[in-house]
């Protein structure tokens, strides 16, 4: 009876000692567990602010795109319009050039004409002057 009470009490102390290490176990568990939720929490929030950020940052340069785009094209328009203004400019210029051309080119033509009338008459002149030698 002895020996059964003195197994009894061993088999009971045991028994404590294996309740006490799987509390223990459990403690360390459940704070393993709180520990790697928290790390998943501190990565997803972290994933969450570099999105957070790309999207900022996406944001950005696709408006800073589109100022920029949007300049080129005021610029090529203005470039055009001031295009324009140039060739019309130089076509009245051309305009201008060729009439005066034509204007100088009817002017030697009636001097020409002048010229070798009075060629003609100084030359009849002179065949009437030798003629009459």
């Amino acid at each position: 009876k002895e020996l059964e009470k003195a197994m009894a009490v061993k088999e009971s102390e045991e028994k404590c000692e294996l309740r006490k290490a799987h509390l223990e176990c459990e403690k360390k568990m459940s704070e393993m567990e709180e520990s790697v939720l928290k790390q998943f929490e501190e990565k997803e929030k972290s994933v969450q602010d570099i999105k957070s950020t790309m999207d900022e940052e996406i944001d950005s340069r696709e408006e800073a795109h589109r100022t920029a785009l949007a300049d080129l094209q005021e610029s090529l328009r203005r470039n055009d319009e001031t295009h324009e203004a140039a060739v019309k400019e130089l076509d009245e210029k051309v305009f201008t050039i060729q009439k005066s051309h034509e204007r100088e080119m009817e002017l030697l033509i009636i001097q020409q004409r002048d010229f070798a009338i009075k060629m003609k008459k100084e030359a009849d002149g002179q065949l009437a002057s030798d003629a009459w030698w």
